[in-house]
């Protein structure tokens, strides 16, 4: 909560209107936290993008395997970096007048046992209320990579509504991205890294998703060191991957809300 009410006041301080959603699970108060950058369309026309991150962190494997405590990780990079993307899009797009609301969404619950608690809450919301959406980009891990690796993954949900979104978001990355190489990941890559994200449900949901996230996948670098560990701090980070694909990200949004 304390997180989220300081992001709250940073939105606050960027002109942007923001709101909860709160809840309760297994006796623990529980929030979605949003920010939105207004469209000019119509409510019964305005479908809005989502640019998402989670807020909770895994407990420290490393230091279970030795003594057996559940302690949380820092989470620099899993997923405090995703949270950065976010601010940062806030302040480069919070001037923007697009035709669909950009919905900037912190989830909890992501990591295991709640297992995409606040994705699934937000996601039975927008289907009672029938809330079509214009896409939902989902940032998870996106700042850490191996000395001169220069790839990042743009990763696709299920559907020819995802591919669209994932093609658009694959060539504005190539643009945007000076000296990084997005890779665009189908729904049914192996080495696509959307089935371990809060991304996944939105697609089984039937929304068009796509995932950003560094060359983290099944066959690439999923035991490196760090990785859900008491290590996973801002030191290990690399800033101008998580730039590159903050503004990937950005500009994805940017560019499907403000499509007809």
């Amino acid at each position: 909560e304390e997180l989220l009410d300081w992001l709250e006041a940073s939105y606050k301080s960027l002109g942007l209107v923001t709101w909860r959603d709160r809840f309760w699970w297994r006796g623990v108060p529980q929030s979605n936290l949003f920010a939105s950058i207004p469209g000019s369309l119509d409510p019964d026309e305005n479908r809005p993008v989502l640019l998402a991150d989670h807020v909770d962190t895994a407990f420290a494997e490393d230091l279970f395997k030795s003594t057996g405590a559940r302690i949380s990780v820092p989470g620099a990079d899993d997923d405090v970096s995703g949270t950065a993307a976010l601010l940062r899009a806030a302040e480069a797009l919070k001037d923007f007048k697009p035709r669909h609301d950009i919905w900037l969404v912190h989830l909890t619950g992501e990591e295991f046992p709640a297992d995409d608690l606040g994705a699934r809450r937000l996601i039975r919301g927008l289907l009672s209320e029938k809330r079509r959406l214009g896409g939902v980009l989902v940032l998870d891990m996106v700042a850490f990579r191996d000395r001169g690796d220069p790839v990042f993954q743009v990763n696709a949900g299920e559907g020819e509504a995802s591919e669209r979104l994932a093609a658009a978001a694959w060539s504005l990355s190539t643009q945007t991205a000076a000296g990084f190489t997005p890779v665009l990941r189908g729904r049914w890559d192996p080495r696509s890294y959307l089935y371990n994200t809060d991304a996944l449900v939105f697609s089984e949901a039937g929304f068009p998703v796509v995932l950003f996230n560094e060359h983290l996948n099944a066959l690439h670098n999923l035991e490196r060191r760090h990785y859900h560990e008491s290590s996973d701090r801002t030191a290990l980070l690399d800033a101008g991957l998580a730039e590159a694909v903050a503004r990937a990200a950005a500009e994805t949004a940017a560019w499907q809300a403000d499509q007809p």
